[in-house]
């Protein structure tokens, strides 16, 4: 496995899971073996009292830091790409979002990011994740202060362009935010 983490949902919704578990393999077959012996474990009473949702995803993009993880948070923000603008919307995250997601993995405010879309599709074929890892509230504070910086580096004007082009490129009422704590976690 490259990662895996054990997480319980901050913002509960109703009808929504509350509980769940990530690993990442570089390849299918090594998600396959890790599933195979998942089943193996004991049943978590959490798993039958809530919904359940199976993602299968794959990374487009990502960093990270290795080490272990305890009190960290995964965020996941989900936005679906209009048909066509897909391309513009990736240049675009490259410029925009991906230095300031690098930088935090250099400094060590975030453990992982990853840019995904799934492989099987149970919703719109252009959703995109970002998902981020952090080590502890502190962190998920700072995460919040380093975009704020970037933004700041803007003048008025590219702050407007990068509108635009979220405007443009994605459907804006799909964005979806998701927040869960991490009670245990590794990334290699």
């Amino acid at each position: 496995l490259l990662d895996w983490g054990i997480y319980e949902t901050y913002i509960h919704v109703e009808g929504r899971e509350t509980h769940g578990i990530w690993w990442t393999a570089a390849s299918f077959a090594g998600i396959e073996k890790a599933r195979v012996e998942l089943l193996k474990a004991p049943f978590h009473p959490a798993a039958a009292a809530g919904e359940h949702h199976d993602y299968l995803l794959h990374t487009m993009a990502g960093g990270s830091k290795s080490g272990t993880i305890s009190g960290g948070f995964l965020s996941v923000n989900m936005q679906e790409v209009r048909a066509g603008h897909e391309k513009e919307w990736r240049d675009a995250w490259e410029k925009y979002s991906k230095p300031v997601l690098d930088d935090m993995i250099a400094k060590g405010v975030l453990a992982s990011y990853a840019l995904h879309a799934e492989d099987v599709h149970t919703g719109p074929r252009s959703t995109r994740f970002l998902v981020t890892v952090s080590r502890s509230a502190e962190a998920e504070d700072q995460i919040g202060a380093a975009w704020d910086a970037a933004n700041a580096k803007y003048s008025d004007a590219e702050r407007e362009m990068m509108r635009d082009v979220m405007r443009e490129t994605t459907v804006m009422e799909s964005h979806r935010d998701y927040l869960a704590r991490i009670s245990a976690g590794w990334i290699k």
